[in-house]
């Protein structure tokens, strides 16, 4: 399969001071990369999301910058943290977070073979975790 134009634009390219390495995930407005932060005398390997050209309205942008937001209050260690986020030189808002090895929740109760009810059961946690956070 043929990987679309922002992939092919941004793979091995430079956003601020995040190396591009990879695609790593996609959901409806956004895509994740698997990018690399150089600091002076260090490096860091994180996630960059970047709103989908095309899905800039402003109903779009608006809820991609609050997701940035919630995520800059949500502070929990099963949560990956928030480290911080701009804008590309054409305007699309990113931002960056943890990058944590693993598999999506989706792919974990496909591989652990989960009916309805174990993922439920597992939805409803992860419901509470942030719920906790939430509300403290």
């Amino acid at each position: 399969m043929r990987p679309n134009a922002l992939e092919e634009n941004l793979t091995g390219k430079k956003i601020d001071d995040y190396f591009v390495l990879e695609k790593i995930g996609e959901g409806g407005m956004g895509i994740v990369f698997l990018a690399e932060h150089c600091g002076q005398g260090f490096s860091q390997r994180v996630a960059l999301k970047l709103i989908k050209r095309g899905m800039d309205t402003n109903a779009v942008l608006g809820r991609f910058l609050m997701e940035r937001q919630i995520l800059a209050d949500l502070e929990h260690p099963n949560i990956a943290r928030l480290y911080g986020g701009g804008s590309t030189t054409d305007g699309l808002p990113y931002f960056v977070m943890e990058h944590v090895e693993g598999e999506s929740i989706r792919d974990f109760c496909d591989n652990q073979r989960f009916d309805i009810n174990d993922r439920l059961r597992l939805f409803t946690k992860v419901c509470e975790a942030i719920s906790t956070l939430i509300n403290s």
